[in-house]
């Protein structure tokens, strides 16, 4: 399977994080490889906080949701704001059983698109 590479995307006079999460299909044991890779580097203070999860063509069933949420969670001091998208409704309702369920509480604004250029928009917004 051929991972792309997540980047720094300057947009609008700041920077903001691509987290490429996209065609992982259902391959759980990949997508926990990669969610950890991008926590360790969102959980960096000098890192773009202003993030973008790109999860087009990846199987969010509970068990990744969890994976993805529990990740997020450990690293939003350092988030800003979270735009999700891609996310299938199944996917999506996953994501948000598994915060429910566990009550845990997600202070960061999070969004969920599915087109990216909305999401940038939304990312540089202020106010929210």
């Amino acid at each position: 399977m051929n991972l792309r590479e997540s980047f720094s995307l300057p947009y609008a006079n700041t920077e903001l994080w691509y987290s490429c999460l996209d065609s992982l299909k259902g391959n759980n044991q990949i997508i926990a490889q990669k969610v950890l890779q991008e926590e360790r580097f969102i959980r960096r203070p000098s890192n773009p906080s202003l993030i973008a999860y790109h999860l087009y063509d990846t199987e969010v069933s509970y068990e990744n949701a969890e994976i993805i949420a529990s990740s997020l969670l450990r690293s939003q001091a350092n988030i800003r704001k979270l735009a999700i998208i891609g996310l299938s409704p199944g996917g999506k309702h996953n994501f948000k059983k598994y915060l429910i369920n566990n009550g845990k509480a997600f202070s960061v604004p999070l969004r969920f698109f599915d087109n990216f250029e909305l999401a940038k928009e939304w990312l540089v917004q202020r106010g929210e």
